[in-house]
């Protein structure tokens, strides 16, 4: 793992100059400072360039005890925990289970035993966390810490009994779209979380004013708004044959 950041900060020295620096740097950021997106995004790199599947779970099992730390760290400080960070820390578990459950026959099992008494430890770790009084929204979002790794926890034993059951239920997840190490398409940043780039025509986001969608200027053709009696109380247009009020066929 150490040879691949290595790496990394080589090669990101050699094309950006300074971005080794800032890379190094970001390793110590919280989610709320500005270098956190370049902290998960070398993650995310190192992960693949990782030569192995037993390369990516030690990665794994560093990038997830790093979350359960920030997590902790912000919690202790009375701080909000943004959802991205507990959507990723939630990819993260799932696909360290992957990993566990995709070794080689003989080694799964040593893997998914490695898996639990990892999360035992968080677990308790998160059981132990003193929060001060008052803090609800701390002990809720501890709570649901704990929920994900009792859960990984509890599919982790299934598997060292049945492996082939783990498997199959991990199959299932992935055609379902429920694995994601990073959750690529979250914002870490504050920017709009619906839309990062440039909004999709008509998706309503994007820079503009805000429209009353009442409007008494020229609508947009097909968008069921703009003025003008319509030929009965309940529309403000023609209505097609066979819907809503009006004369039927």
């Amino acid at each position: 793992m150490v040879n691949i950041l290595v790496t990394l900060l080589v090669a990101l020295g050699l094309v950006f100059g300074g971005g080794g620096a800032a890379l190094a740097a970001s390793q110590s950021a919280m989610p709320d400072e500005a270098l956190y997106p370049v902290k998960t995004w070398s993650e995310q790199v190192q992960l693949q360039l990782a030569g192995d599947d037993e390369d990516k779970v030690q990665l794994m099992n560093a990038f997830t005890n790093r979350r359960m730390e920030e997590i902790r760290t912000m919690l202790q400080a009375e701080e909000q925990v943004p959802e991205p960070v507990m959507k990723r820390l939630e990819y993260q578990l799932q696909y360290m289970l992957q990993l566990a459950a995709s070794q080689p026959e003989g080694q799964s099992e040593q893997a998914l035993l490695q898996l639990r008494n990892q999360l035992q430890i968080q677990n308790q770790l998160m059981q132990q966390l003193q929060l001060g009084e008052g803090n609800q929204a701390g002990v809720l979002t501890r709570e649901r810490i704990r929920t994900m790794l009792e859960l990984q926890l509890h599919q982790a034993e299934a598997g060292i009994v049945d492996p082939q059951m783990l498997q199959e239920q991990i199959r299932l997840q992935q055609q379902n779209g429920n694995m994601n190490p990073f959750g690529d398409a979250i914002e870490l940043s504050g920017a709009n979380p619906y839309a990062t780039g440039t909004p999709t025509p008509g998706s309503s986001y994007g820079p503009g004013e805000l429209q009353n969608p009442w409007t008494d200027t020229t609508p947009v053709p097909g968008s069921g708004y703009g003025p003008g009696p319509g030929p009965c109380d309940k529309l403000t247009c023609t209505p097609q044959p066979g819907k809503g009020p009006g004369p039927q066929p």
